[in-house]
């Protein structure tokens, strides 16, 4: 490193950082002072333009309807920090619940000024909110007018819109300005329709539409570039103003020097083109900024070197090109001398035969203008006829549903002449054009109604002396020629004679594919001026929820179809259950919705289908699709196209123009089976994307990058090209569509578009599931399961499928949790495929088969032992599904298959809880269930006693027992009859008898003990609560039967004698037998006998006792 190299460095540093700085600076301040502004108020006046270079989220001050443009991030939060005092009072818009962002409705810091700015925040502030000043530059710094500047750049424009043509003004070797076409055609001759004499050569050979050539045309007269579309206008400054130029060129040098430098050194070389480049750049802003000689003399302290001689020979060059040009004009207008006099000749000689051809034209004339007007007024009424029948049909079927696109239509009846209805295929426009017709005709009857399909026809139709209204449905093609084109433009040439004349309304349907074409008739011709738009894909006038659900049912009544509302499943052919019309009705499928009611409700196969229907690709969308693949060596166009759409499958669904691997498009083309190889030019490429735009295709018109226009196109390619390539189809498919359209199986019964997958593919699906899982759903596993399990790959229960996805997941590293309920409490089991897939599975109809593969494999973890975390999840899962059969679903299968598992493994169920709730719930099958499966498990007492349904309570126990069923509503008798009938070893005895005792059910007890049969179970609460209570009945029946020990025997004695049951000691004393109590031994040993005894009690019990002896 040389001190002359560093020097280079640190010289070229200060002109950058300084010197550029304040170029730009300086163009801000006077952009400020020509807006009569302080730095401070530009910042205010521009806050919601400068709010969403930081963010392209919606704001308080977005207008409804509008949203902002969706591109990357412009300013950083630092630079706006610099701009913004976020403590400050908002504007009066800010909306203070709907938005926190600290920057939303922010006004600038007090007494903020441009020494704020650095290079970057200066130059995004000058080319995002300073266009005047360009155009001052342009303009009034140069003291000519707009027109006078697009004449000056009109070459440069010419390329930006043809930007690979070459034209008659292209100097040797020029570059084309861009890689596409930046403007279109209605773009150019809006700034150019003045006609000029074209050059030489086009004279010779002149072209259809001289507008095309950049000789003929000169720039309108009077036009300002207040009249472009602001996106027109940025394109032309960016390509056309020396100072825009000068700003991007020295933020670029500050990039490419410093930004990319990997050494603090410059070669002389390097620093000396640096430094003419930027020295030219500044001072071509100095001079917009009038301040040249303060820019000079701080140019001339930094920089070091000469200047060179390039802008004098390439003026030069400039000169010697332009005057070679006029030689051979000069030279080709004294060519065709010669050949103007040989025509002067010519004409002479035929000027005298043109009396009788005249006289001979005009009585050709007249009878052909009798034929002709004969002919039109049989065309005139053939039409009218034909309109009028196709009104009747549309009304007739009464399935039309008046949307906001009629309404608005009627609303501006009066207001308007031309009705551009815009929509899909299917969408309904034909319709809606023949209500709006019959609306004119309602308002009023003098009106002829006329619908054409080709806008030709209004040739043949169109009189100046009656009112009509003219529907023209489609009446422009998607491939049109130049002459097509010229025809179509005469056609409206003489609508708008027409519409001038008055009494004339035209309705125009367009198909959105086509839009592409139309779009620039719409703002160019002057038949649209002033029309009424209505675009049935926007916001406004696409159909509600409601009106798609009132359009459905009106079908749904033309075809027969009933519709249903109860939970089963109906057994006739044309039923609808009424909750799948709203679901219906929340579609968007990619045919319009009208089109697709029509279809679905008159065909039995296509009513089968339900929702799917309208959420996957029909037969036509895939047949479509697959002409494109099998076109082969047929159309090379239509393979390429294919091709397109199969690169945009594979990455990710998105394609950026500029960046298309022709190799990897080459390769896919001869997957499909063109065996031609034929080289791609990028040029082509270009055009078939164009010519898909709309149809397949949609490009973001801020980011310029093409996605599928509509999911279904995905999901049909999809499916087509994985008979071409499974794995790699299976690869990028995305979630929606493997839970959507992926089938195990094919499904026969049905006409159902899906992509099959063989087993020999099982393992790419489940890895691309577990892709999928780790990469969007790690933290919402809950959402994930929910969809899987909806899917027909659980569904259809395939036990290999799901062994390899369980084995696929077993390398799970997600930390989630998952919530359930057991004994009505929430609890959380950490995430394992199994477990989850149970738990959502439990929760749905009709997958009894997926539940039971499902059961095996945890049956089979919990058994193994190894995995102790998952076997806890299992364990709490199969737990919570249990309680959750119990308390909410019918199914007896899965209740036995549940069952199967907890007896398998042995696991630990509250039984009692589970038949309360599925009483108390009305489960009444599950009642049954656990009735005949775990008996002994439940506290029967417990269980009457709880329940209030007791005539639902007796009629299960009836059913189920084969207990004669009578009107009995005492729960006491209920239970008795129970225990009388069955056998006691039925229920879980000991719980129930202990629960009578704490209940004080006297009655209850003492009938139990009453039974006839041996009882086994503990008397120890019998004892204590009869003693307690002073149940006689029941502990003479504990002695009779000797079922009591001896502690429990004397219990019963003491207890006689502290409450001093006379009647009951007397009993013991002349009943109970020596060998079950020894009543008259415990009274005459007893010493508390009597304290706890009355006297009077005393001695009659003592004479007993005495006698007896």
């Amino acid at each position: 490193m040389t001190s002359k190299e560093r020097e280079n460095f640190l010289r070229n540093a200060i002109l950058v950082v300084d010197n550029s700085k304040a170029a730009l600076v300086s163009l801000v301040e006077l952009h400020v002072q020509h807006k009569g502004q302080t730095f401070e108020q530009f910042v205010n006046t521009n806050q919601h333009e400068i709010y969403h270079l930081y963010n392209s989220s919606r704001c308080c001050q977005c207008p409804p309807g509008h949203y902002p443009p969706r591109s990357p991030r412009i300013l950083h939060q630092s630079q706006m920090e610099l701009l913004f005092d976020r403590s400050s009072l908002k504007l009066p818009c800010h909306n203070t619940v709907r938005r926190s962002d600290d920057f939303c409705c922010c006004m600038a810091r007090s007494g903020v000024c441009t020494d704020v700015l650095d290079l970057t925040l200066a130059r995004c502030l000058l080319v995002n909110l300073c266009n005047d000043i360009f155009w001052f530059s342009c303009l009034q710094f140069q003291s000519i007018t707009f027109e006078d500047f697009l004449n000056h750049n009109k070459h440069e424009l010419y390329h930006l819109w043809k930007n690979n043509a070459p034209c008659c003004q292209c100097p040797p070797g020029y570059t084309f300005p861009t890689n596409y076409s930046m403007l279109y055609q209605n773009d150019w001759t809006q700034m150019f329709n003045s006609a000029l004499l074209p050059c030489t050569n086009h004279r010779k050979r002149p072209s259809s539409g001289n507008v095309q050539n950049i000789c003929s045309v000169a720039a309108a007269p009077g036009i300002t570039f207040n009249n472009l579309d602001p996106s027109v206008s940025r394109i032309i400054l960016q390509h056309c103003c020396s100072l825009w130029m000068a700003v991007e060129t020295l933020v670029q040098i500050r990039n490419q020097d410093f930004g990319h430098a990997k050494e603090g050194i410059m070669s002389d070389a390097d620093y000396n083109a640096s430094v003419v480049k930027i020295e030219r750049c500044i001072l071509d802003i100095a001079k917009v900024c009038n301040k040249e000689t303060q820019f000079k003399q701080k140019l001339r302290e930094a920089k070091d070197g000469a200047l060179d001689q390039n802008i004098f020979t390439q003026y030069q060059n400039n000169l010697i090109e332009t005057l070679t040009r006029q030689a051979d004009i000069h030279q080709s207008v004294a060519d065709l001398a010669p050949t103007i006099n040989k025509i002067g000749k010519k004409i002479a000689e035929k000027s005298g035969k043109i009396p009788k051809l005249m006289d001979e034209c005009v009585k050709k004339g007249f009878d052909y203008q009798e034929q002709l007007m004969e002919r039109f007024n049989q065309q005139l009424v053939k039409v009218k006829n034909q309109t009028h029948m196709e009104i009747d049909c549309h009304v007739g079927e009464q399935t039309f549903v008046e949307t906001n696109a009629v309404r608005k239509c009627k609303e501006w009846m009066n207001k308007k002449d031309v009705f551009v209805i815009i929509g899909n295929e299917g969408s309904g426009k034909s319709r809606i054009g023949l209500e709006i017709l019959r609306q004119f005709g309602k308002t009023d009857e003098d009106f002829d109604l006329l619908k054409i399909t080709n806008i030709q026809q209004v040739k043949d139709i169109i009189t100046n002396e009656r009112k009509t209204a003219v529907l023209i449905d489609d009446g422009f093609s998607s491939k049109q020629s130049s002459n097509d084109i010229l025809n179509n433009i005469h056609a409206l040439d003489l609508l708008n004679a027409r519409k001038c004349k008055g009494n004339v309304k035209i309705i125009f349907t367009v198909d959105s594919s086509k839009m592409n074409s139309f779009e620039c008739l719409l703002v160019s011709h002057r038949l649209f001026q002033n029309n009424c738009k209505i675009d049935l894909n926007s916001q406004r006038f696409c159909m509600s929820d409601d009106e798609k659900a009132k359009l459905l049912l009106k079908f749904c009544k033309k075809h027969g179809i009933k519709i249903t509302w109860n939970s089963c499943h109906d057994n006739e052919d044309f039923s609808l259950d009424g909750r799948t019309v709203y679901e219906i009705a929340k579609t968007d499928p990619f045919i319009g919705y009208p089109k697709l009611c029509f279809m679905f409700t008159s065909s039995k196969s296509f009513l089968q289908l339900g929702i799917n229907f309208f959420t996957h690709p029909n037969q036509s969308l895939m047949t479509e699709i697959n002409s494109l693949r099998d076109s082969t060596d047929i159309n090379p166009e239509l393979n390429i196209s294919y091709a397109l759409l199969v690169y945009t499958l594979l990455n990710t669904g998105c394609l950026e123009i500029n960046e298309i691997d022709l190799s990897k498009l080459q390769k896919i083309i001869e997957t499909c089976g063109n065996c031609q190889r034929r080289r791609l030019f990028d040029s082509k490429v270009r055009k078939i994307i164009d010519q898909m735009n709309g149809r397949f295709l949609k490009q973001n018109s801020h980011t310029l990058v093409y996605h599928f226009k509509h999911p279904m196109i995905y999901e049909a390619l999809a499916i087509s090209y994985f008979e071409v390539n499974p794995s790699e189809v299976i690869s990028v498919l995305n979630f929606d569509l493997i839970i959507g359209s992926v089938n195990l199986f094919a499904n026969f019964g049905k006409q159902e578009i899906s992509l099959i997958i063989a087993e020999d593919l099982f393992g790419n699906l489940t890895k691309r599931l577990f892709t999928i899982f780790e990469k969007d759903y790690k933290m919402r596993s809950a959402e994930f399961i929910k969809k899987l399990c909806s899917s027909s790959i659980i569904v259809q229960n395939n036990p290999t499928f799901i062994g390899l996805l369980m084995e696929e997941f077993n390398n799970c590293t997600s930390k989630d949790i998952i919530e359930i309920q057991i004994e009505g409490k929430t609890d959380q089991i950490s995430f394992f495929l199994s477990s989850s897939l149970l738990w959502n599975l439990i929760q749905q109809h009709d997958v009894d088969k997926p539940i039971a593969t499902v059961l095996n494999f945890i049956e089979h973890d919990i058994k193994d032992k190894q995995h102790i975390n998952r076997i806890l999840a299992s364990k709490k899962a199969v737990l919570a599904s249990f309680y959750y059969l119990c308390e909410n679903d019918d199914s007896d299968l899965k209740l036995e298959l549940i069952y199967g598992l907890i007896e398998n493994c042995g696991l630990e169920c509250c039984y009692d809880y589970s038949i309360q709730k599925a009483m108390t719930n009305g489960n009444y099958s599950a009642v049954s269930f656990l009735f005949s499966k775990f008996p002994t498990e439940i506290d029967i007492t417990e269980f009457v006693f709880e329940i209030e349904d007791i005539r639902k309570l007796w009629e299960l126990i009836s059913h189920t027992f084969h207990i004669e069923l009578f009107n009995n509503e005492s729960r006491t008798n209920i239970l008795e009859i129970l225990f009388r009938s069955l056998s006691p070893n039925l229920f879980n005895f000991r719980k129930s008898i202990n629960t009578a005792c704490n209940r004080h059910c006297k009655d209850l007890v003492t009938g139990i003990l009453n039974l006839s049969r041996t009882l086994s179970f503990d008397t120890s609460i019998i004892v204590n609560t009869a003693c307690s209570n002073r149940w006689e009945e029941a502990l003479q029946t504990l002695l009779n039967k000797k079922i009591c020990n001896e502690n429990q025997k004397r219990q019963i004695f003491n207890a006689a004698c502290k409450h001093g049951t006379e009647a009951y000691l007397k009993w013991m004393l002349l009943i109970v037998d020596k060998d079950c109590l020894d009543v008259q031994k415990l009274f005459l040993l007893s010493l508390d006998v009597k304290i706890m005894c009355c006297g009077e009690f005393y001695l009659e019990i003592n004479k007993i006792v005495l006698k007896w002896k």
